[in-house]
């Protein structure tokens, strides 16, 4: 059997990036403003918006906020596969996506699968929360051990 090398991997997938963009058009009074959406990201996009989503649903303490999660996939999800600038507020992409239902419509319109990426956001999420469970149980621990500790120190100093 004949292994496939990279470069014929790369010619194979080349004969996909032929796939356009989904357009949807808003006409409003005598101007069509175009929302464009991509059928597909890169793997790296894949994993940064993971990433992202995962960071927008815990606070700068590190604690989940399970009320962010909505719109954290609504951002998540506009900011890699359309063409909506990062710089919208949270307040206009929030009635934006109410209004419009473009997170429907992403999900329904792209070729990777919204659910696997889904899901992948929602384990990152669980594996944060599960770590920062952990460190909350060894909090306590590392206290006493370093009270120990500088109690010897106190100890040594009058020696």
């Amino acid at each position: 059997m004949e292994k496939v090398s990279a470069n014929k991997i790369k010619k194979i997938t080349k004969s996909f990036d032929d796939e356009k963009a989904i357009t949807i058009e808003y006409p409003i009074g005598d101007e069509t403003i175009s929302v464009y959406i991509k059928p597909h990201i890169s793997f790296k996009e894949r994993c940064a918006l993971i990433h992202d989503v995962a960071d927008f649903v815990f606070d700068e303490d590190g604690n989940y906020v399970p009320g962010f999660y909505d719109f954290a996939l609504l951002f998540g999800f506009v900011s890699y596969y359309t063409n909506i600038k990062a710089d919208v507020t949270v307040e206009s992409l929030y009635e934006f996506g109410y209004k419009t239902n473009i997170l429907d419509k992403i999900s329904s319109s792209i070729k990777d699968s919204f659910q696997e990426i889904k899901s992948a956001i929602d384990s990152e999420i669980e594996w944060r929360k599960r770590k920062q469970l952990e460190q909350q149980k060894m909090e306590p621990v590392i206290k006493k051990i370093m009270s120990v500790f500088d109690s010897q120190i106190e100890k040594f100093k009058d020696v």
